[in-house]
């Protein structure tokens, strides 16, 4: 008897290479907050996630390809997240506020990858800085239009849609600054302190 007669589903190659993936990339992703972009190799992510090395390089050409899916993985995790966690037709403060504490939340998971990625290695790494770029520009892909309709209801003067893109990246390097000064401080105040902090320096900096 087959093991699909007992119910159990036969595990396909997709499904087997699948989940190869998300154990090297969870490896990569524990070993990049560990030690940093520098600090870690291939082998080790082939170890870490039980995995032999010629099978980590298939897959990934190299630490910058491998750490590029990582954080687009964790992006993919964050804007679902969004779009579940704000309610439609809400009004402006509302969906800001529902956002912080997605994003606060967020990063207080993360919180040694956080200060890894928006420290030290994204200022020295040009790979690392592109990634740091291309999440601030998928995030404010999302941003821009998901708040556009409720800052318009709140009569905040419309912006053009490269302005609304300068104003969303301003405020998340103000937030992500704030969020790392949290985070290296060890969470000097509660997550709701924080929320509200970064509330109100977001509802000024969209005012006229």
């Amino acid at each position: 008897m087959t093991a699909q007669a007992f119910g159990t589903p036969l595990t396909t190659p997709r499904r087997t290479a699948a989940g190869s993936r998300d154990r090297l990339l969870d490896a990569a992703r524990v070993l990049f907050a560990e030690a940093g972009f520098d600090g870690f190799s291939m082998a080790e992510v082939a170890l870490r996630a039980g995995a032999s090395r010629p099978a980590v390089y298939r897959m990934f050409p190299d630490r910058a390809a491998l750490l590029a899916a990582v954080v687009n993985r964790d992006a993919d995790d964050l804007v679902g997240r969004l779009y579940r966690a704000l309610p439609a037709e809400a009004p402006l403060d509302s969906l800001i506020e529902q956002a912080l504490v997605v994003f606060v939340d967020f990063a207080a998971e993360r919180r040694r990858e956080y200060l890894v990625l928006f420290g030290q290695a994204g200022r020295v790494h040009p790979e690392v800085a592109s990634l740091l770029q291309g999440l601030r520009a998928r995030l404010a892909a999302f941003y821009v239009p998901a708040f556009r309709d409720a800052a318009l209801r709140a009569a905040i003067p419309q912006p053009s849609d490269a302005q609304a893109r300068l104003t969303a990246f301003a405020i998340m390097s103000m937030c992500e600054g704030v969020m790392q000064s949290w985070l290296e401080d060890d969470h000097p105040s509660s997550s709701d302190e924080l929320v509200r902090l970064l509330k109100g320096m977001v509802m000024r900096s969209l005012q006229p």
